[in-house]
């Protein structure tokens, strides 16, 4: 829009403004003139009522009959007040009439028969009468004439015709000064509003216009015009902030003039800065296809070094492999010296890979402890062999971090095209897969894929889907194997451990569904059941009279890391009635090694409740002497692995009698489990370790048979146990 138009639209508006009020009180004064003529109109029809019904008032009976009565009052009404007055009977014939002419005629002068009508009803009715006498009409009104007129149910006998145009015309002409006046007033005010509201949009608008022009001339670049401020209204305060404005951008001109010079030279900084980006975007570009930790190819080159492989594979009809290496014991190393020494680590480990490839083959980092390698052009199954049994080989060698030795191993998955997979997806996945089985199978070691391993994974799947529901369903139930007394062989206690009666499946072993409920976290819900139903058969003994005895039970590495343990434990406890003095939570030493402050913060905790605390496994962990110190403990229980080959091996003698020792100078009851023959308990009897567990005294029983076991105190179960174990 122009400055013209947007000033002419302006003008026009307030205009407009003005002219709908100049016509509201057009409106105002033709509404008064109209009120004014009604009422003049109301007030003559009031006078000629009140006299036409003075003359149907004459009061007498059968007036009717008295024509010259009549018309001699008539005459004298006429005289009096100059009126048209006349009276017919019941069918409209003149009676009397100040028209002599009109007497014994039919009143025929109103077209609507409104004579007829009020002769009828008895209402008052108004007509205009036209005829030779009254050209222009004479304003009538008709009245009804009883034979008794003080009585309303006296029957009509005629009626009388008043004419009231000259009462009309006196009232209109009483009242023509006031009419005047308000239509004087009316076109006075309407002129004055029409003219005034014209000089006042003309006013504004010029005033804006001049505002408009001014603006005009400051963005064209003259910061130093300033608006003339006429007034101190809108447009004055508008003009005030136009020169404001005016004065910023003067001083932000001056600002950049000032810093025109430092932009110039920013400008050659800049370019310079553009250039050593493009260098960097080029290198982060390679970067992307790169691991930064180990400089070897990530998941994405390694996925297009994947599918360029199986293209040529597909082509020139070879076979390739994939090979998917974990690292075991990683995270223990990485936890307890420091990232700083994992990193360093994963990279030895790359170079070491590396190392027992062809130029032709590749490795990978795809994350965490995870490397990829992709053997291509392979002449045989049986190389995989060879080149696996070297990574393995590499890997195991010993290794200097932060001043001291190490060692580390790995598992290795294999999968073949087109054997085991026809994409890089499938490789991947049965490669992944193979090298779980590997890890299951005591690692260190390498699993080439078969569709048996598939199918094994499938029934993982169908196994963790039952495990989900088994709980629900009641398939769980605890069995107990007991601990005694290495001197007397009195039961001093008994473990309870957790199997799943598989309606399908029967007893499904635990070593297949404890891994699978830590995986998936069930193994919380499920051992907060254990240690409720643990308790609550201890505290059924109790009541039939056997002697308390301590119910250990096993923490897995999730219910122990779970914030809401002690809070659990407390409730079990508090529901069933259980001592917590008589509760031992066995836990595993690796899982104490993994965050030792951690640790020692939750078994304090539980010591604080009274309950007692073993350490399952022991041996396996790698604690130190003083490290165990700061437990707060009240058991150890010597692994199984150390006990099996007694008393035939040195070294597990040697171990064994080293830990009893060790857990007696920390004040320990010291527990050895798998025990199975009579030389191994008596070896532990000799060297002074407080209780014994294992097949050699009572395998794991179901409630009602551990019953009757503490019932005879164990001695003929523990001898047909024994019996048994000496057949095998």
């Amino acid at each position: 829009m122009s400055k013209l138009n947007l000033a002419i639209s302006i003008r026009q508006k307030l205009t407009a403004a003005f002219v709908i009020v100049s016509l509201l009180i057009a409106l105002v004064a033709l509404s008064a003139i109209k009120k004014q003529f009604e009422t003049i109109e109301r007030a003559a029809l009031l006078e000629a009522e009140h006299l036409a019904t003075s003359v149907a008032n004459t009061g007498m009976d059968d007036v009717l009959n008295k024509p010259k009565f009549l018309q001699d009052y008539i005459n004298g009404m006429h005289n009096l007040y100059k009126r048209d007055i006349g009276i017919v009977d019941i069918h409209k014939r003149g009676v009397a009439d100040a028209d002599v002419k009109e007497v014994n005629q039919i009143f025929q002068h109103d077209p609507d028969n409104e004579v007829g009508k009020t002769i009828i009803d008895g209402k008052v009715r108004t007509f205009v009468e036209l005829n030779a006498l009254h050209a222009e009409g004479a304003k009538q009104i008709v009245v009804a004439l009883r034979k008794d007129q003080s009585k309303l149910e006296s029957p009509i006998v005629g009626a009388v015709i008043l004419e009231y145009t000259q009462i009309y015309d006196e009232l209109l002409d009483a009242a023509k000064a006031g009419l005047y006046f308000v239509i004087v007033t009316g076109i006075a005010l309407v002129l004055f509003s029409t003219i005034f509201g014209t000089q006042v949009a003309r006013r504004i608008t010029r005033r804006l216009r001049e505002l408009e022009r001014m603006v005009s001339i400051i963005a064209a670049g003259n910061y130093s015009t300033r608006v003339p401020v006429q007034a101190a209204d809108e447009i004055g305060s508008l003009g005030n902030a136009v020169n404001k404005m005016a004065e910023a951008l003067a001083l932000s001109h001056a600002r950049q003039s000032e810093h025109a010079h430092e932009l110039e030279q920013s400008n050659a900084l800049l370019k310079q800065e553009v250039h050593e980006h493009q260098i960097s975007a080029e290198k982060n570009e390679t970067l992307a296809y790169y691991d930064s930790l180990t400089s070897l190819p990530n998941r994405i080159l390694f996925g297009k070094l994947l599918d360029h492989s199986l293209v040529n594979a597909r082509r020139y009809d070879k076979e390739i492999a994939l090979f998917f290496i974990d690292l075991d014991r990683f995270k223990y190393i990485n936890d307890t010296l420091g990232h700083e020494a994992g990193d360093e680590l994963l990279q030895e480990i790359g170079t070491r890979i590396k190392s027992c490839l062809r130029e032709s083959d590749a490795v990978a980092r795809f994350g965490g402890d995870e490397f990829v390698v992709l053997v291509s052009e392979l002449d045989e199954i049986g190389r995989l062999d060879v080149v696996a049994r070297k990574i393995l080989g590499a890997i195991g060698k010993s290794f200097m971090l932060v001043g001291h030795e190490f060692r580390v191993t790995a598992s290795i998955g294999i999968a073949t095209f087109p054997a085991a997979g026809q994409d890089a997806q499938s490789l991947l996945k049965n490669a992944d897969i193979a090298m779980y089985q590997a890890k299951k199978e005591g690692k260190n070691n390498f699993i080439l894929f078969s569709e048996a391993l598939n199918t094994n994974s499938l029934q993982q799947l169908a196994l963790e889907s039952s495990l989900r529901h088994a709980l629900e369903r009641g398939e769980f139930e605890l069995h107990y194997q007991a601990k005694v007394d290495s001197r007397s062989d009195s039961v001093t206690g008994m473990e309870a451990l957790l199997r799943w009666n598989h309606p399908d499946l029967g007893m499904v072993a635990p070593m297949q569904f404890i891994p699978l409920a830590e995986e998936t976290g069930l193994i919380v819900e499920i051992g907060k059941w254990v240690l409720r139903t643990a308790c609550m058969q201890n505290v059924v003994w109790q009541t039939m009279g056997i002697p308390a005895l301590t119910m250990a039970v096993n923490l897995s590495a999730r219910q122990f890391s779970d914030a809401a343990l002690l809070e659990d434990i407390t409730s079990i406890l508090e529901q069933t009635g259980m001592e917590p003095a008589l509760l031992e939570l066995e836990i595993t030493e690796s899982m104490l090694m993994q965050n030792i402050e951690k640790a020692i913060q939750v078994l304090t905790a539980l010591k604080n409740k009274n309950i007692r605390l073993a350490i399952d496994d022991f041996g396996t962990g790698y604690s130190s002497l003083s490290t165990l110190k700061r437990f707060p403990l009240n058991t150890i229980k010597i692994d199984r692995s150390f006990i099996q080959d007694i008393p035939n091996n040195m070294g597990d003698k040697t171990l064994t009698k080293a830990i009893i020792a060790m857990g007696r100078s920390l004040n320990l009851t010291v527990i050895a489990e798998g025990v199975e023959t009579k030389e191994q308990a008596d070896f532990l009897a000799e060297h002074a370790c407080d209780e014994l567990q294992g097949y050699y005294f009572s395998i794991p029983v179901p409630a009602d048979k551990f019953t009757a076991l503490l019932q005879t105190r164990a001695m003929p179960e523990l001898a047909r146990a024994r019996e048994e174990i000496s057949l095998r």
